[in-house]
């Protein structure tokens, strides 16, 4: 068994290989500098033993756009273990066949990971097109499921327990945390993605850590939303029961896109309509 475990979070690369859907969104994600370049040059440069994508792998994509993630992310992780989840970005039809290779179907995917003495659950808060995500008590029955006989466990999710101004947290956070509760001496840390910023925080007594994006930042200046490139990731080293932080990387851009509040919500309902 190992005794230490080096963990890369990544989240948010929003992949996308195409953009002819139209609309001030899809122009602004045209030019974001490739996320999976970044990606990859990350990856090869930390060598971490596991590598955690903590949702939005690709912007509404298609089986094929999850099949070119995965080759290409896979080529440069080489023996480390890659886990992702999904966010409300993500199709889970797609990803079931562009991913994982399996039959299309919209049910919740979710895994349990032995990793060097730590437990690693991912959970799937994810509803697509729902800006806040839901977790359902499908996947709380699972969680209690996992979690039982589970030591050191580091949870993995998209929507993050604690938002940011303008960014709710996880929109039914309090069930996912009446669960949480009677395991939280055993629960490390939860990894999130969502924001597209980077955060620490405590919530109820549970340590959550949510990594910047690979794609893109918004800035809400009042009317607009202004949008940078950026490019970050977190590192953390699982060891004797505990996990530390090793690195912070919250790289901001040149601004690409400036779209307006009422415009953007309406193009993103439409396409998720």
């Amino acid at each position: 068994m190992k005794k230490s475990v080096r963990v890369l979070h990544l989240s948010d690369l929003h992949y996308c290989s195409c953009f002819d859907r139209g609309g001030a969104y899809a122009e602004m994600l045209a030019r974001v500098s490739d996320p999976l370049a970044k990606a990859c040059g990350i990856i090869r440069n930390e060598q971490a033993d596991v590598i955690v994508i903590s949702g939005d792998l690709t912007d509404g994509g298609s089986a094929e756009d999850y099949a070119h993630v995965k080759r290409v992310l896979s080529d440069a992780a080489g023996d480390a273990v890659i886990l992702p989840v999904l966010g409300n970005h993500d199709r889970k039809d797609s990803f079931r066949k562009g991913w994982l290779r399996e039959a299309q179907t919209d049910a919740p995917w979710h895994w349990r990971k032995e990793i060097g003495g730590f437990t690693f659950i991912g959970i799937d808060n994810s509803v697509f097109g729902v800006e806040d995500g839901y977790i359902s008590d499908r996947e709380i029955l699972w969680l209690q499921d996992g979690l039982d006989n589970a030591r050191d466990v580091i949870l993995c999710m998209h929507h993050p327990l604690q938002g940011k101004p303008g960014i709710p947290p996880l929109a039914n956070k309090e069930k996912l945390l009446d669960v949480l509760g009677p395991y939280r001496f055993g629960v490390r840390m939860v990894l999130c993605g969502h924001t597209h910023w980077s955060d620490s925080c405590m919530v109820e007594g549970i340590a959550c850590s949510t990594a910047p994006s690979l794609s893109f930042r918004g800035v809400d200046d009042g009317s607009r939303i202004l949008f940078y490139d950026t490019c970050g990731f977190r590192e953390y080293l699982l060891e004797d029961h505990t996990v530390s932080v090793l690195k912070d990387v919250s790289e901001g851009g040149a601004l690409i896109g400036a779209v307006d509040l009422g415009q953007l919500q309406n193009e993103l309902g439409k396409e998720t309509a």
